[in-house]
């Protein structure tokens, strides 16, 4: 007796399935668990490799625009150039008593106003009370730098156009972001009052994605404290039925999900310290992938050695800045002394 064939699934369905069940090649816990130091010799030039960077840096040529006059502390507008032909804008507050060099702290803004929104110049009331989180680190004595991720603030530009012709080129626009904050971490490394090994990166909703990858590629980067937009890409694919009903997220890189999911860029950061706080109701991503993210890379840092240097948490709320827990572990690893040469404690 002969049986009906099952019919084909349908294209979106397909590759749903081949999501829902694949082994990236570098997965940290899925394939290279047991040589972690060789897994991070692979896949850390594989992602900067599909970032797309630059292969030279340009001269940053730092200009001081205008300077404001905050609580405790001054907030200058910069310019400097990011790539030959592309400047950036940014604020960098810096505490008024910095006779000894500071830690330092790069913000990664969200959607939005761009910069502007981390320093309270919008003109607008937000509905978050600690958007603002950039003056309030100054006022606790960082130096902070706040810059304009492309095609926002003062740099708005189309950004589905960029990414499109991004990704032609081979340079997604993702990559072009992480590569901006690369420099802004450049121009941090380059001033007297920075300590180079207390140099931190925060981040919220495409700023936490943003923050993630600076400190996966850039050592410099010694604490990373990220909120909102976090989930494996896996889940988010999955839960969301390969985007047929919603818009893509556009920091994608393409070709990424074949060699590591976003737990695998998180754990490239050990053993430097990373903090993941995730809002239960944030719309942007599904309550099971960010949960799935955080546990993912708490096994990565325990796996590695380097438990104590990952907080996760899952807290009531949607997609605001909840800074009090991520402000806390900023401080406990930015503000330790340093040995210096002879093994003493400085600060």
């Amino acid at each position: 007796m002969m049986f009906p064939q099952p019919m084909p699934q349908t294209p979106h369905l397909a590759c749903r399935e081949y999501v829902r069940h694949l082994e990236p090649e570098y997965s940290l816990l899925w394939r290279w668990s047991e040589k972690a130091d060789e897994w991070r010799e692979h896949l850390r030039p594989k992602l900067v490799e599909l970032l797309g960077f630059p292969e030279q840096k340009c001269d940053l040529q730092i200009r001081e625009l205008e300077t404001i006059e905050g609580e405790g502390f001054n907030r200058i507008r910069l310019a400097y150039n990011v790539e030959d032909g592309i400047g950036a804008c940014a604020w960098v507050c810096v505490p008024e008593k910095n006779e000894e060099p500071l830690p330092a702290i790069v913000c990664a803004h969200p959607r939005g106003s761009g910069k502007d929104e981390l320093v309270g110049l919008t003109g607008e009331a937000p509905a978050d009370a600690h958007a603002a989180y950039a003056d309030e680190l100054a006022r606790q004595g960082y130096v902070v730098l706040v810059p304009d991720a492309r095609c926002f603030g003062e740099r708005l530009g189309d950004e589905a156009g960029l990414s499109a012709v991004g990704d032609l080129l081979g340079r997604p626009l993702v990559g072009m972001q992480v590569w901006d904050l690369l420099r802004a971490v450049d121009y941090l490394a380059q001033r007297p009052d920075v300590r180079l090994r207390r140099i931190g990166v925060a981040g919220q909703g495409m700023g936490a994605i943003h923050a993630l990858f600076l400190a996966a590629v850039d050592e410099r980067i010694a604490c990373a404290a990220v909120c909102g937009g976090v989930s494996t890409y896996r889940e988010l694919i999955v839960a969301r039925d390969c985007f047929t009903q919603c818009a893509p997220p556009r920091d994608t890189v393409p070709g990424l999900l074949r060699y590591a999911d976003l737990d695998d860029i998180a754990c490239l950061i050990a053993p430097r310290a990373l903090m993941i706080v995730q809002g239960r109701q944030d719309s942007s991503v599904p309550p099971a992938g960010a949960e799935e993210c955080i546990e993912r890379v708490r096994a990565g840092y325990r796996l590695m050695g380097e438990q104590v240097r990952f907080e996760g948490e899952l807290v009531d709320g949607g997609d605001v800045f909840h800074a009090e827990p991520l402000l806390k572990f900023l401080d406990d690893w930015l503000k330790l002394p340093e040995p210096d040469v002879g093994g003493q404690v400085s600060k």
